[in-house]
């Protein structure tokens, strides 16, 4: 029975390897715990409730944070008045855990960021706001919403300023380095989760519970609909520019969804400060 089981795990490793990072179930054995850098609508509300199943794993999850000086404020997600971000650097046992994050197609995440919260009135109250941020009293319409995102000149609040400048702009320090060691893919968060979940010596056959654990943290008014849906030509084309370095740097477009069947990949090629808005890129 070990001899079928160990067969059948090296074949599940085989399979998954082509969609992950050289040495990846190698990196996995380094650490003894995890700790996630949640970026907000990129499905990390599903990332923490998988792996907070599996309490051997020493996974750590906080709330929204960032790495370098340029702080959230409010806490975009979790209530309108907010509190005080983290900066993850200074977290316990940050420094010892595997750091990992969730990246999402931007097209696709600027839809949920948009569309984040329900509405209960006039009333404010966590779990009842108008978007990340409540953003969507101040733009009331996607489209209107999208402009001001792609135009400098349009207001935008200064605690979420790190938002329109770079997606991802979380998981970076004051250096320029990104923090995450490995950044999952929201287009195959299951599998890569289940691959997280092999290399941190879960059983594959209990792994493979997650893949029919429902997505949670999901607008009800976005199940299973297309986020190309939402834009016109004219907004596209507003945001080609505004998302090229997104684009480049995380394999995206907005056509195509996601350029590769990778399910977890690496930024460390990838520089980008923050509080300066500079980007640029180490070669291979």
């Amino acid at each position: 029975m070990i001899d079928t089981y160990l067969s059948d795990l090296g074949h599940q490793v085989k399979i998954l390897q082509e969609h992950l990072p050289a040495g990846f179930f190698e990196k996995c054995l380094q650490f003894e715990s995890i700790f996630h850098l949640h970026i907000p609508k990129t499905g990390g509300t599903f990332l923490n409730e998988a792996l907070n199943r599996y309490w051997h794993l020493n996974f750590m999850s906080t709330r929204h944070g960032t790495c370098s000086s340029l702080r959230l404020f409010p806490d975009p997600t979790d209530a309108l008045w907010g509190k005080e971000s983290l900066n993850y650097l200074d977290c316990d046992n940050y420094a010892d855990a595997l750091k990992i994050c969730v990246i999402r197609n931007p097209y696709d995440w600027l839809v949920s960021f948009y569309a984040h919260g329900t509405t209960a009135g006039n009333i404010y109250i966590p779990g009842a706001l108008k978007g990340v941020g409540s953003l969507r009293k101040l733009y009331q319409s996607f489209e209107e919403f999208v402009f001001a995102y792609s135009d400098d000149e349009a207001f935008w609040p200064p605690g979420f300023i790190g938002f329109k400048n770079f997606m991802p702009f979380q998981i970076f320090d004051d250096d320029g380095n990104c923090q995450a060691d490995l950044c999952l893919r929201n287009e195959f968060l299951s599998l890569a989760i289940y691959s997280l979940l092999i290399g941190f010596g879960i059983d594959h056959r209990v792994a493979k519970q997650i893949f029919a654990q429902e997505r949670i943290g999901k607008s009800e008014s976005r199940r299973g609909d297309d986020y190309r849906t939402h834009y016109t030509d004219k907004m596209v084309t507003r945001l080609e520019k505004k998302f090229e370095r997104e684009n480049q740097a995380l394999g995206y477009d907005f056509e195509k969804h996601v350029l590769d069947e990778s399910y977890i990949i690496e930024l460390k090629n990838v520089k980008y400060i923050p509080i300066t808005d500079k980007m640029w890129t180490l070669s291979a």
